[in-house]
């Protein structure tokens, strides 16, 4: 009885359907058969949209987060040049005054300026200098396969004049092994410096000493920090700089941190130069970045995708 109740109910749900179905009109199969062809296109089309403006929105987002780190560098690069520059032309100011007490020469184990000037510890020239340049200055003696600071303004930690120290090793190779003049960055005592250093020549053409001056670089950096504290990418990105070892040169929030031990510090550090996509606390991130070889310096623009995804998100919603 049951199979054949079941065969019974089938038959007549067939029924009722093919009845259900013979009782639409001409119209109405019209009506669905236009939604149905006006409904796929509309939706195609919406899809096609939506994957174009994404690809379009990721594109410009990258587009803007790379000419944001080229401007930085650049801005960072001329800081820098400009005040190479002065430095620069305080060797010149030094050199005049330096000379203007006499020819140099060893005598006794000491420089000395024409007949009388000892400059082993007196500070009347270095100290001029800086009276007139407003930097830091140092006469160097060449002793011993060294550069020995015999006067110099260059404080150090303990608050005093830092005579007797040496000249670093990339510096002394440059100018009494090359005969060059260095310019550029250098480490100086206790900090960082823009410098510059001229070999001191006697009469025979030997090189028996180095003339320094220079700036201290912080202040630079304390401008650049200013400059890029202002400046905000999307509603909450920002623009930080790291070197190659992952520590946090300049940052928002975390500055002097290191960061090394994340995925995307590391993929930024091996690149040096372009763009990545990476997952930070559960949202997605992109950052661009250059390098900045002078202070070995990767300056990073990042910001989170979403932030500059509200017309996707418009067409979407109008899309359902």
């Amino acid at each position: 009885m049951s199979h054949l109740h079941t065969i019974m109910l089938t038959g007549y749900t067939g029924s009722l359907t093919q009845m259900n179905l013979k009782n639409i009109t001409i119209s109405q199969k019209i009506i669905a058969v236009c939604l149905l062809l006006t409904i796929l296109p509309v939706t195609i089309v919406g899809f096609y949209a939506y994957d174009q403006t994404a690809v379009g929105i990721r594109n410009q987002l990258e587009d803007s987060l790379e000419d944001q780190v080229y401007i930085e560098k650049d801005y960072i690069g001329s800081t820098f040049s400009l005040a190479q520059d002065k430095v620069n032309s305080d060797l010149g100011v030094a050199r005049s005054l330096f000379y203007s007490k006499g020819d140099p020469a060893i005598v006794d184990g000491q420089m000395v300026l024409g007949e009388e000037h000892i400059v082993n510890n007196d500070f009347e020239v270095v100290d001029g200098i800086k009276s007139m340049v407003g930097g830091t200055a140092t006469i160097f003696q060449v002793q011993d396969g060294e550069a020995v600071r015999v006067s110099t303004n260059v404080i150090n930690n303990e608050g005093e004049r830092a005579v007797g120290t040496t000249v670093s090793q990339p510096v002394y190779d440059a100018v009494v092994n090359n005969g060059e003049t260095f310019y550029g960055r250098a480490w100086v005592v206790n900090a960082w410096y823009l410098t510059a250093y001229e070999p001191i020549k006697d009469s025979s053409g030997e090189i028996i000493g180095i003339l320094y001056v220079g700036v201290l670089e912080d202040p630079f950096i304390d401008a650049i920090r200013t400059h890029m504290s202002g400046i905000v990418v999307g509603e909450t990105g920002y623009i930080y700089i790291m070197d190659s070892q992952g520590d946090l040169v300049l940052h928002p929030s975390i500055e002097g941190e290191n960061v090394y031990d994340y995925d995307f510090a590391k993929e930024i550090i091996g690149m040096k130069e372009g763009t990545i996509t990476y997952d930070w606390e559960g949202r997605e991130k992109i950052a661009s970045f250059t390098y900045y070889e002078p202070n070995d310096w990767i300056i990073v623009t990042s910001s989170y995708a979403e932030e500059f995804e509200g017309p996707l998100m418009a067409i979407r919603n109008s899309l359902v």
